[in-house]
């Protein structure tokens, strides 16, 4: 038996995400996947992917603890780096140069450890057995 004689479906209204040009309305969802998949919206509009970034961003921001969540926060809609080591940060200096695209820089290039990292371990150290091992 071919997998095409398994899997019967209809290409065109597969996509159901897509755009009816025609129209100049979204295609409505295939019966496939609108018994599949349950409670998927969509938010029309000119959206960017930064904006769907910050957006997922945002999502895991604000759970139900209430913390409040700035919708472009300090660096908006700008490139943004970080570098880890020196040479990494030499290679973003370089094209910064190369691009005329001068940086700012918003944090300091050292990390510090925040005071309420816990320094100890909670796993229990290791007890020799009467036999030793």
């Amino acid at each position: 038996m071919k997998i095409s004689e398994l899997i019967n479906e209809n290409v065109d209204n597969a996509s159901s995400t897509q755009h009816n040009k025609k129209s100049g309305k979204s295609n409505p969802v295939h019966d496939n996947f609108n018994a599949a998949i349950k409670g998927m919206q969509t938010y029309p509009g000119g959206h960017s992917y930064y904006d769907m970034y910050r957006f997922g961003v945002s999502m895991a921001g604000n759970s139900q603890d209430g913390n409040g969540f700035s919708a472009s926060g300090p660096v908006g809609n700008q490139l943004a780096t970080l570098a880890y080591t020196d040479a990494e940060q030499a290679i973003i200096n370089k094209s910064a140069k190369t691009m005329k695209m001068p940086g700012k820089q918003l944090t300091s290039k050292d990390s510090i450890e925040p005071t309420e990292t816990h320094t100890s371990s909670p796993v229990a150290k290791i007890k020799k057995n009467k036999y030793g091992v």
